[in-house]
């Protein structure tokens, strides 16, 4: 009898536990949304949408490809639940999801519902974060020296970074103010507007020694460099010119009155112009001076929508955008200085970037939402990606559109094929400038909050 009895009780439990652990009926799952390509150690947010209003189940959870979640309490009502999850390897995962419902006797589990085929490349890897003086501002690369310059506005200094390193070479201190640089990339110098001296600085290639130091208007706050002449454009916010500097001589050739508040250049190859945005001239507001490349005069003005926050120009396309604090993206034939048209890209939109493989201009708005997408083409909004807080800085490399979000203290990566952000990368407090080493592909990024640079390996 004992002997009979073993193997029953036995068969019962093995079929209890094949009941418990198969699927009892199909999900109330519609379907897993989120991105289809992203990056190595980067959090990727997924949702798992229901067919309706939760009425009983009671956890959900989601299988990653290379481990599975853990239970996420739903409520009556529910319509989604949602997860977040980083891969350290490249390679193609699904993402599926399942739910489970409690009950008095046994659970019920559901089947797993479709799956979402997620491609996961290499991400950026932090290589070191160096100490800079505090504040900095804006970052420049000059490729002849290998060597990064960093302006720190609030300490009044240059921190020079060397390339193969990622050290702290140089400092130069006493600055007052440095809110802007520019690369001579023929002589190889490096320009600095100091507002808190009304001087442009002149550093040597290698931001070993100080060259020069040129007395322009009040508030230099942009600079601009213009082979065409080998000339340094200043922009004067404070006395509405623009200080015209021959870099071979270091000396001022002229200064020429442009308008309230200049803040921001462009320059177009084209006709040999630089174009200098001004929020104010005279009684009416928001245009963009346009001036000789060769003789410096101002030949006009172009009336744009919004005090001008950012200049771009594409030399393929021939146009000139410009972002306006109205929100408005102004784009104007390079040829005819004719206004084509303006299509709203978002609130503050405070940089401008063109991404030449797919004919697309990236637009970063500061006060949201994210980044807006204009086809260089149809001058047509053609995307939006949110990315972190407070979006301020672009650099475009090919296949990918950098962004800084200075709010959320990360740099996010989007596809520029797919138009999806695709990964972050965490940096230090307040980002604010990047630039990329054009020898070995690193990316260097300005911490105004922590008084650092990141330095990223590229993917």
């Amino acid at each position: 009898m004992k002997s009979r009895t073993r193997p029953l009780l036995l068969a019962a439990a093995l079929c209890c536990l094949v009941l418990l652990s198969c699927p009892r009926r199909q999900p109330d799952i519609q379907g897993v949304s989120g991105p289809s390509r992203w990056v190595t150690n980067s959090p990727a947010t997924f949702v798992a949408a229901l067919t309706g209003a939760n009425a009983d189940w009671t956890d959900g959870r989601f299988s990653w490809g290379d481990t599975v979640g853990d239970w996420i309490a739903l409520a009556v009502g529910d319509t989604a639940f949602s997860a977040g999850h980083s891969w350290s390897r490249i390679g193609s995962y699904g993402v599926r999801a399942m739910l489970h419902k409690r009950l008095a006797n046994a659970d019920e589990i559901s089947e797993w519902s479709d799956s979402l085929l997620v491609s996961i490349d290499s991400g950026p890897v932090l290589l070191a974060t160096i100490p800079t003086d505090a504040g900095p501002r804006a970052l420049l690369y000059n490729p002849a020296s290998d060597r990064v310059f960093c302006a720190n506005v609030n300490a009044n200094s240059i921190s020079v970074i060397d390339g193969d390193s990622d050290r702290v070479a140089e400092t130069q201190t006493g600055v007052s103010l440095p809110l802007a640089m520019a690369l001579d990339a023929t002589d190889s110098k490096v320009y600095v507007a100091l507002a808190g001296s009304d001087r442009v600085m002149v550093l040597s290639g290698y931001g070993d020694r100080v060259i020069a130091e040129i007395p322009v208007g009040r508030g230099p706050c942009a600079l601009a460099w213009n082979p065409a002449g080998d000339k340094v454009y200043c922009a004067n916010g404070r006395d509405s010119t623009v200080t015209i500097i021959s870099a071979a001589t270091d000396s001022v050739l002229r200064t020429v009155a442009v308008g309230y508040e200049p803040q921001c250049f462009a320059r177009n190859p084209d006709l040999n112009r630089v174009y200098c945005g001004i929020a104010v001239m005279d009684t009416f507001p928001n245009k963009i001076a346009v001036l000789d490349g060769t003789t410096d005069e101002v030949l006009g003005f172009i009336r744009v929508d919004g005090a001008p926050l950012a200049l771009a120009y594409d030399s393929i396309s021939h146009k000139l955008y410009c972002a306006g604090s109205s929100g408005v993206l102004t784009v104007i034939d390079g040829m005819t200085h004719a206004v084509l048209d303006s299509p709203f890209v978002g609130v503050q939109p405070v940089a401008l970037e063109i991404d030449y493989a797919h004919s697309n201009l990236y637009v970063a708005n500061q006060g949201g939402p994210g980044v807006t997408i204009v086809s260089t083409a149809t001058n047509q909004v053609v995307g939006h990606v949110l990315v972190g807080s407070q979006p301020v800085a672009l650099l475009w490399d090919w296949d990918i559109m950098y962004c800084v979000n200075s709010g959320s203290d990360n740099v996010s990566l989007i596809d520029a094929a797919s138009l999806e952000e695709i990964g972050t990368a965490a940096t230090g407090a307040r980002p604010w400038a990047l630039c990329r080493n054009t020898r070995n592909g690193k990316l260097y990024v300005a911490n105004r909050g922590s008084s650092s640079v990141s330095v990223f390996r590229a993917p």
